[in-house]
């Protein structure tokens, strides 16, 4: 069951992100009136409102559907993998979201997967209750003051750094003109 869930989340979120109308020069009553026009029938308006909601819900994801669906990934991997549970993984349980903070080593990469775990549970319209808890906030809290999160070393070149690569190439290439025969004038 748990694991229907989380594919059935993934695939929401993954789904059509076109429109059924084109509102993009249109207002709400024009674009309403252009959409009743679509719809033939009450199994095209049901799929259409299905369709909007998720849109309206996966819109709103700060980041990336990719950094969604890894939170989610993780949340159903850590429910099936390591607390081994048979029940749904959404809604999640109070006392395990507190639990599963304890894998976490910065407040905001929690906050961020807690958020993926709520877009979840309203993809699949499930009670959202349990994610304004205070104990979860208690948990940030606590993955804070244990200051494990190291940030990593810088992986990019600094402007100090390109600065005397060019002065070294410069000084070299002035050098090897003093030395070597000018390759562009052809003096020795």
């Amino acid at each position: 069951m748990a694991r229907s869930q989380c594919s059935a989340a993934e695939a929401m979120l993954g789904g059509n992100d076109a429109p059924a109308v084109d509102v993009s020069q249109l207002g709400p009553r024009q674009a309403a009136k252009a959409l009743a026009g679509c719809l033939a029938n009450g199994a095209d308006r049901d799929a259409w409102v299905r369709l909007a909601r998720v849109r309206a819900i996966v819109g709103s994801i700060a980041g990336s559907k990719e950094s969604a669906l890894s939170g989610m990934r993780a949340w159903c991997s850590y429910h099936t993998n390591c607390l081994k549970r048979s029940e749904p993984a959404f809604p999640p349980k109070l006392d395990d979201l507190v639990a599963w903070s304890d894998l976490f080593r910065h407040p905001k990469t929690f906050g961020n997967y807690l958020s993926y775990v709520r877009v979840a549970c309203e993809l699949l319209a499930k009670p959202c209750g349990v994610f304004g808890h205070p104990s979860l906030k208690r948990a940030k809290q606590a993955i804070a003051k244990r200051q494990l999160f190291v940030p990593r070393k810088p992986m990019f070149v600094h402007i100090e750094m390109v600065q005397r690569l060019v002065e070294l190439v410069i000084g070299t290439v002035t050098l090897c003109l003093a030395v070597c025969p000018c390759v562009v004038c052809g003096r020795r």
